[in-house]
């Protein structure tokens, strides 16, 4: 393999050395982890622009390492030069010592379950049109530990299996348009027994369900994930990522690929006066994409993400969090002083997960993680115009406002 790939960096076309990176691939959500080689000084800054993309993609600027295959097992670390690289498996699974979730919604505070409880379960989107509440996200079907996942869309609290021929997937977006309701995730073919519950392996595979019917965005040749949908004017924009770049599906076709020097990923998507923004991270840096032309949230001093965007009367909003768990929320690029965390001895971790703007409101949602010896307690939590109200849940994903009504999907963990 070539130790050179081509690289769009700025405004310069540039040629440029690839670092080898290892990406960590967490448990149940496939999420790539945010653990890389320090950038280089001159390009950790870079605008990484956007380019129409063949259906084979662009070479993603991960070095396969000739063993990498093998490394399927348990989380290793190595210490290399002082550069900490960490290796895991692609893996559905969740730690089976820890108490299944519940899929939950709540509208104005109060809750509904959406499954049992015996399995471990999470509502990641929600999406309300009329009187119809939509939610995605998965649910367990098995009976040991962690098993294969099932997306699931629930529609008024009603449960329908998204039909898949794949053996685990979970569903993240949803939007509805008309009659027709929208729902992307990322699935997996293999899935096996081992002693820690059940694995994923494989790459995985971006997936965009329409009315129930399941269409691959991606074939399997490299890892992949869909992780957000939305429908302007009948054109279907995803984004997500393909073999470590940020990319943007149109209409079931490959619009354009983030082509930069580190890992990247796009988060959500928002379409605003027919322009296309997406939310997301390069490296170490909070990213913004507007029609595929990138912006800095952050100055790669610490990990940032970008999770969540939405666009109201031309105000870009975008809730993230650094990378020691303090929730974040920008405003046409400058981070808000907004107290999205209030800092004290109790108080561990906050991360930001979704915003949505109504009228003069601003909406955000994840969870604050509390010392409580000799353990930690997470709760879901709803900041509206930087004010945190606190409600019984694990974590909260996703937020709607409709009319006075207020609607977040998340999870709660069971009492078992």
């Amino acid at each position: 393999m070539s130790d050179k790939k081509r690289c769009t960096i700025g405004r310069f076309g540039a040629t440029a050395a690839v670092i080898p990176q290892i990406i960590l691939f967490g448990n149940e959500r496939l999420h790539p982890a945010r653990t890389f080689v320090n950038p280089p000084p001159a390009l950790s800054r870079s605008d990484v622009r956007c380019h129409a993309s063949d259906s084979a993609g662009i070479s993603g600027k991960v070095e396969r390492l000739k063993n990498f295959k093998q490394i399927n097992k348990k989380m290793t670390k190595l210490n290399l030069f002082g550069i900490l690289l960490l290796f895991a498996t692609a893996t559905f699974a969740s730690d089976p010592n820890i108490a299944p979730s519940f899929a939950t919604t709540w509208k104005n505070g109060v809750a509904q379950n959406l499954t049992d409880g015996n399995y471990d379960a999470s509502a990641n989107s929600i999406f309300v049109s009329g009187n119809d509440v939509y939610v995605v996200g998965y649910d367990s079907k098995g009976n040991r530990g962690s098993s294969p996942k099932v997306a699931m869309l629930w529609k008024n609290g009603v449960a329908q299996e998204l039909t898949s021929e794949l053996t685990s997937a979970i569903a993240r977006s949803v939007f509805v348009s008309g009659n027709d309701v929208y729902v992307v995730g990322v699935g997996s073919f293999q899935t096996g027994w081992i002693e820690e519950g059940w694995r994923s392996y494989g790459n995985s595979i971006a997936v965009l369900w329409k009315n129930g019917v399941e269409q691959k965005l991606t074939d399997g040749t490299r890892r992949a994930s869909a992780n957000s949908v939305y429908v302007s004017n009948n054109d279907v924009y995803v984004a997500g990522s393909i073999g470590g770049n940020a990319v943007l599906w149109k209409n079931g076709k490959e619009e354009c690929v983030i082509e930069g020097f580190f890992y990247s990923q796009a988060n959500s998507v928002f379409v605003f006066n027919n322009d296309v923004y997406m939310a997301g991270q390069e490296g170490r840096t909070a990213k913004l994409w507007k029609n595929g032309v990138a912006e800095n949230l952050s100055n790669g001093d610490e990990f940032m993400f970008g999770q969540s965007v939405f666009v109201s009367n031309n105000d870009v909003y975008i809730a993230g969090y650094e990378q020691y768990k303090i929730a974040k929320l920008w405003k046409n690029g400058e981070l808000q002083n907004v107290e999205l965390q209030n800092l004290d001895d109790d108080l561990r971790e906050s991360v930001a997960h979704s915003v949505f703007v109504d009228s003069n409101d601003l909406y955000v949602v994840g969870y604050k993680s509390y010392r409580r010896d000799p353990h930690w307690i997470s709760h879901g939590t709803l900041w509206k115009n930087g004010v945190a109200h606190d409600f019984f849940g694990d974590n909260a994903r996703s937020v709607y406002v409709l009319g006075n009504d207020v609607y977040v999907a998340g999870s709660i963990r069971s009492e078992e």
